[in-house]
């Protein structure tokens, strides 16, 4: 999703919007309930049986004309719910069997305290994702290299020893992306 092409329905008028226009004919398209609150991600290492949790990110998102832009982020993000989110998180990567290396995945903590649920599992990233260029910067191991030792089989998901030594901010700026210790 990477939001692209989001389109905030808020009234029943808003289905005449000329949808043709913005999503391709052919094009699969996800309708779910808008839930607003504090977008944020978790970063994990899987070994494709078990997954530990990195960081807490939050995520810069700006979502205007129907448009989603991502900005950036912080890391690590502190928040009363970062548990549940980053159980899961480790949920969620745990419940694809084979899923190996670094992996994001998208949640939201939801504004209204009211509601049932206070964390939404929006979208698993079997990839390296942004918050990966702030971390480098602050974690205690190499992740790039305990993968590697992960797949080869060379290493134990069980010794990593994780800690992050500091908190980093990254924002894009025209086609750059800087990144600044807090």
């Amino acid at each position: 999703m990477d939001c692209e092409d989001i389109v905030i329905i808020e009234k029943i008028e808003d289905l005449t919007l000329d949808l043709d226009k913005i999503f391709k004919p052919g094009s699969r398209v996800i309708v779910q309930e808008f839930v607003d609150g504090t977008d944020i991600s978790i970063s994990l290492i899987s070994d494709g049986e078990k997954a530990i949790p990195l960081s807490l990110n939050e995520q810069f998102v700006s979502l205007k004309d129907d448009k989603g832009t991502y900005i950036g982020g912080k890391l690590p993000f502190e928040s009363k719910y970062g548990d549940e989110a980053f159980e899961i998180a480790t949920k969620a990567v745990e419940a694809i069997d084979g899923l190996k290396g670094f992996v994001g995945v998208d949640l939201i903590i939801n504004a209204d305290e009211k509601d049932i649920y206070s964390v939404y599992l929006l979208e698993i990233n079997s990839r390296f994702t942004t918050p990966y260029i702030g971390l480098k910067q602050v974690a205690s191991i190499n992740i790039g290299k305990s993968i590697i030792g992960l797949i080869d089989g060379n290493m134990d998901i069980n010794e990593l020893d994780i800690s992050l030594d500091g908190e980093v901010e990254f924002k894009k700026s025209g086609d750059n992306m800087v990144i600044r210790r807090i």
